[in-house]
């Protein structure tokens, strides 16, 4: 994944990732530039919202046909019985399509992290667009 980031390299390295989809299907990413360590951080951040009281998560709360934000998937009725998972759904990219009521409010640690999270996630996204013009 660094070769990516050199213009020298970007052209052989797009090549195998395009052979890399098409002929294998399913591959593991290495060295895409998120270190573990920082990975290991957004994961902690994140059970810390899961581990803050109903009344505070319930801020975040899905609005009604969403099913960004704080709440359960699948709920289809009232008369449904539920096996409790409490889930935390939000787009992050691109920034234009992020939920005024979520990203903005959300602890600020966890929207920092979050936020250098999705810049480096960035990345595999401009690859997948850049493979469209080798097909």
């Amino acid at each position: 994944m660094q070769s990516l980031l050199y213009e020298e390299s970007m052209d052989s390295e797009l090549a195998k990732l395009d052979f890399a989809c098409k002929e294998w299907g399913f591959f593991q990413l290495v060295n895409h530039g998120v270190i573990s360590a920082f990975l290991e951080k957004v994961k902690k951040k994140v059970k810390g919202f899961f581990n803050l009281s109903m009344e505070e998560k319930k801020k975040y709360w899905q609005h009604p046909g969403d099913v960004e934000g704080f709440g359960q998937a699948f709920v289809l009725s009232e008369e449904q019985k539920l096996d409790w998972a409490g889930i935390f759904s939000m787009i992050t990219l691109p920034v234009h399509q992020r939920k005024p009521h979520l990203f903005p409010k959300l602890p600020p640690s966890l929207r920092d992290t979050l936020e250098v999270y999705s810049m480096g996630a960035s990345l595999p996204v401009s690859l997948g667009e850049n493979l469209t013009w080798m097909t």
